[in-house]
């Protein structure tokens, strides 16, 4: 059976047509690199079909799409309103982007379909301002739409809230957080023990590497005028920070000097300390 790719909504959920029926597509990496037009089959490890019976229909749908439409833009305004309060001007993309998101979250919600963040974790420990907004998010879509959207989708707006603030896509934000992931797991390799991610130094060391990140980025100065014991006190949390310095310039090109190596390895010793 052959599909005709219509939209790409993430690596793992596809809108497709079969003849004249539109139908869901739901895989582990169906979505990948996958443009409008392109075509499926059935052996190219489709997980499950969707399809917009009647039945269906009126489980998704317990009113209008478009009044549904409304309603979430009705939302979303509210929404953009409360984080311009806190955290000043967004992109002007964002609604849009809101919009989009929260009508396929509530879609896929509806169908008992929930898409997995791998990042929670990362995201509530990066991105607090955001990820308060994104609480009270949830709390409006409840009272005005009916549904609970749970953490994963408090995640991903976080994510687009975040976004649009610095004005970065999504997937660029999502980047930097599963490098922030990576950094965890590269200290848990090298001291051979296991880091909380929700606790409050695992939060702490995550924001003090986003903090050595922007410096580097808008190339400000940082002087660290013992750098070069750095590496004979602290050897193991050094050669760490040396690591994780490459792993970030290999990722997105990030330079560090030997004064922010020598933060960041300060800055694992004591991450490794409050353990």
């Amino acid at each position: 059976m052959e599909y005709e790719v219509l939209k790409v909504y993430n690596n793992n959920v596809v809108l497709a047509k079969q003849n004249t029926e539109e139908v869901i597509l739901l895989s582990k990496g169906i979505g990948f690199g996958k443009r409008r037009g392109d075509r499926l089959l059935d052996n190219d490890g489709i997980d499950k079909v969707f399809y917009e019976t009647q039945t269906q229909q009126e489980n998704l749908d317990s009113y209008s799409l478009k009044r549904r439409r409304r309603e979430i833009e009705g939302v979303i305004k509210q929404i953009i309103s409360i984080a311009e309060s806190k955290i000043g001007s967004l992109n002007e993309n964002t609604a849009k982007a809101l919009i989009e998101h929260i009508d396929f979250a509530i879609e896929r919600l509806n169908m008992g379909l929930v898409i997995e963040n791998p990042f929670i974790n990362e995201i509530m420990s990066l991105y607090p301002d955001e990820h308060e907004i994104a609480e009270i998010a949830a709390k409006l879509i409840e009272e005005n739409l009916g549904i609970e959207i749970g953490e994963e989708e408090k995640g991903f707006i976080t994510l687009h809230l975040y976004s649009a603030k610095v004005n970065k896509t999504v997937k660029e934000t999502m980047k930097k957080t599963r490098l922030y992931k990576e950094c965890i797991m590269i200290i848990e390799e090298a001291y051979d023990c296991k880091i909380s991610l929700g606790s409050s130094v695992s939060k702490e060391f995550l924001r003090a590497v986003r903090t050595l990140m922007w410096a580097t980025g808008e190339r400000k100065k940082m002087y660290m005028p013992v750098k070069h014991y750095i590496p004979l006190k602290m050897g193991v949390s050094y050669k760490t920070a040396l690591k994780i310095t490459d792993l970030i310039e290999r990722e997105i090109g990030l330079h560090f000097s030997g004064d922010i190596v020598s933060f960041l390895a300060i800055d694992i010793e004591k991450l490794i300390q409050l353990l």
